[in-house]
């Protein structure tokens, strides 16, 4: 696990004027990302790192950035089949030396990790989910909307971070040893490219 935590003075010094308007608390900008790997030929380890998702055997990675741009949080590579709440678990993620009281974290609706934020006084800002319902309210719409606007950052430094060639075809099992440190290598590497949003 990698973090590089800003402190929340330079956050809000270099956060994009819509975030600070709208979200002015958020930390990091969370989402998983998978890389193809060598099919191995044990089947207890064939399904391990399946992942129904991509329908693929696949290694599995935390990404987290910062409101500003550029990765954040990069965790260690874990077995395909990992859930996203699993994974911020195992990851380090909710380490409460990372946290302040009334920072927040951005993600999709797929990291039911709510419960696990309150207790460190954080929040977990996500779309607004139907429950029921055949459509979400008109204010609900706006914030989820207003969240995607957010969220594609994150996206577009995960396409960054995959346009190195070695994630092209799939990762050889006997690059698993050394797997976590290409993965931070390329990971970091991206943070000296071009930003990717205007402040």
């Amino acid at each position: 696990m990698i973090s590089i935590w800003p402190s929340r003075q330079i956050l809000q010094q270099a956060m994009p004027k819509t975030m600070k308007e709208k979200f002015p608390n958020t930390k990091v900008i969370i989402d998983c990302s998978e890389i193809f790997v060598e099919c191995p030929s044990s089947f207890h380890h064939q399904k391990m790192l399946y992942s129904s998702y991509k329908s693929h055997v696949t290694l599995k990675i935390l990404f987290g950035i910062k409101p500003g741009g550029g990765f954040s949080f990069i965790s260690a590579c874990f077995v395909g089949s990992i859930s996203d709440r699993e994974i911020c678990i195992k990851s380090g993620f909710l380490s409460k030396e990372l946290w302040e009281p009334g920072d927040a974290v951005m993600a999709d609706r797929g990291f039911t990790i709510s419960d696990l934020l309150e207790p460190l006084g954080m929040e977990l800002i996500i779309p607004n989910f139907l429950k029921g319902r055949d459509q979400l309210s008109i204010l609900e719409t706006i914030r989820s909307q207003q969240i995607s606007a957010e969220r594609i950052h994150i996206e577009r430094m995960i396409e960054r971070f995959k346009n190195f060639r070695i994630f092209e075809s799939n990762i050889p099992i006997t690059m698993f040893g050394k797997i976590n440190e290409i993965v931070t290598v390329c990971a970091l590497l991206c943070n000296f490219q071009d930003p990717i949003i205007s402040t």
